[in-house]
């Protein structure tokens, strides 16, 4: 897939047959090393007939390289997943987005909540979004999205993900 410094990246895919997903892939597997010898595998997946997975993708964050691992698991109520390593001479570390979570909640009005498969990582404006819904709606989740979004600046610090003020916005204002 790729390099950074000294380390190698590697995809690999994995098709299964017979499951209705021939023409996709149906696991992944992310390895890293200095050598085919001392490979590490740090992330695998696997997914079902209706979700995705996605290119692993190399992002240059400032001085640091950054390792994005999305997939889908699709249906109507699809839950998005993305892991970020941080890529060192040292290996990967698994970059902890749960401090941006917990920020994103804290501002989110009484009766609202983020609708996660909207939220989104800009590493370019080191920024996360997530839009919101009404929590007490009687009709489908994707149906009554969305009426507002948050915003969270964030920054990396030595392999710690540190958040910023979050801003909830209201819907007229949200795009």
């Amino acid at each position: 897939m790729g390099r950074v410094g000294s380390l190698t990246i590697y995809d690999l895919e994995y098709y299964f047959e017979g499951i209705g997903m021939d023409d996709q892939p149906a696991m992944r597997s992310v390895l890293i090393g200095k050598s085919q010898g001392q490979l590490h595998e740090i992330h695998v997946k696997q997914t079902g007939p209706t979700g995705t997975l996605d290119q692993p993708e190399i992002l240059r964050v400032g001085r640091e390289a950054i390792l994005k691992i999305k997939s889908d698991d699709g249906g109507i109520y699809h839950f998005v997943n993305e892991d970020y390593f941080l890529l060192s001479e040292r290996g990967a570390i698994l970059l902890d987005f749960g401090p941006v979570f917990e920020a994103a909640e804290k501002v989110v009005p009484e009766d609202m909540v983020t609708y996660q498969p909207t939220s989104k990582f800009d590493f370019a404006a080191l920024m996360f979004h997530v839009q919101t819904e009404r929590r007490d709606v009687n009709i489908g989740r994707k149906v009554s999205c969305c009426e507002g979004r948050v915003e969270v600046p964030f920054r990396i610090e030595r392999s710690l993900v540190v958040p910023g003020k979050a801003k909830y916005i209201p819907s007229e204002d949200s795009w």
